[in-house]
Formats: structure tokens, C-alpha cells, sequence
């Protein structure tokens, strides 16, 4: 519990208690989904087709696996020529945080 109420003083600074520090951590993993409830290749697929929230939250997941996402390079690739300026930005992204994997899309 202890670590708890560290980590709260850590990200706040401002005695917010880790009840509300743990919430909201809550929250954020209810939003942006569960990235291990998914493997990569059901992550291209979301990140392909669907609503524009949704792609989102599928390419950020992908960012967030970093280089074990390097399944997932040409997927992004080909998501770089997406209409939409954001999914752009957020496949762009994910390439960078894939790494060195990602350089064959440049």
C-alpha cells in the first residue's frame, strides 16, 4: 500500500491520494484497452479498417509494444496513406517507437 501512496506523490505532487492516482490508471487501461488482450497481428487488422477512434487506439498499442510490434511494419506502412491526417501521424509514430525494424518503411 505504501507504493501506493509513493507512486501517487511521485505523478501528483500535490498529495492527491493513490486512490485517485489508481482510478484514474483505471480509466486510461479502460479507454485505451488492454494491449495484451490482443496480439499484434489482431492489432493490424483494428488499425486497418474500422472507426477512426478505434484504428487509433490499435496503432497506439502497436507503438506501445514497441520492436515486438515489428510484425505489424508493413501494416503501418501501408497506413501511411491513409486520408486521415491523424491515423498518419499515430502509424508514423508507432513505426518510430517499432524501431529499427520500421526502417525498410521509410
Amino acid at each position: 500500500m505504501q507504493i501506493f501512496h509513493r507512486a501517487a506523490s511521485l505523478v501528483t505532487g500535490n498529495g492527491t491520494s493513490w486512490r485517485t492516482v489508481g482510478f484514474s490508471a483505471i480509466l486510461l487501461l479502460a479507454v485505451r484497452g488492454f494491449a495484451a488482450d490482443r496480439t499484434v497481428s489482431q492489432l493490424a487488422a483494428a488499425a486497418a479498417a474500422g472507426d477512426e477512434a478505434a484504428r487509433v487506439s490499435a496503432i497506439d498499442q502497436l507503438a506501445d509494444q514497441g520492436p515486438a510490434a515489428n510484425e505489424a511494419v508493413g501494416d503501418l506502412a501501408k497506413i501511411l496513406d491513409d486520408p486521415s491526417a491523424r491515423i498518419r501521424a499515430h502509424a508514423a509514430y508507432a513505426l518510430g517507437m517499432i524501431g529499427p525494424a520500421a526502417a525498410s518503411a521509410a
